[in-house]
């Protein structure tokens, strides 16, 4: 199955926004924003608290640490 993009979709630099991507694909995409996002949120919350705690925190919500290292910068 195939949908077609709008140009008001965020997608990464390396699709156009015309670009035909496959359900699969655009909800992998999607997802990995929406994890991104809540680490960064998560970040937010747990600024005041220490590193340690925002590590476990991630990890108890099985947020990919590369995800979770990048919004702790």
């Amino acid at each position: 199955m195939e949908i077609w993009v709008s140009n008001t979709i965020e997608l990464p630099n390396a699709l156009s926004w015309n670009s035909k991507l496959s359900a699969t694909q655009l909800f992998k995409y999607h997802f990995q924003n929406e994890v991104s996002r809540a680490a960064i949120e998560l970040r937010g919350s747990c600024y005041f608290l220490g590193v340690q705690l925002y590590i476990k925190l991630g990890q108890a919500l099985n947020i990919p640490p590369d995800i979770l290292s990048s919004a702790a910068t």
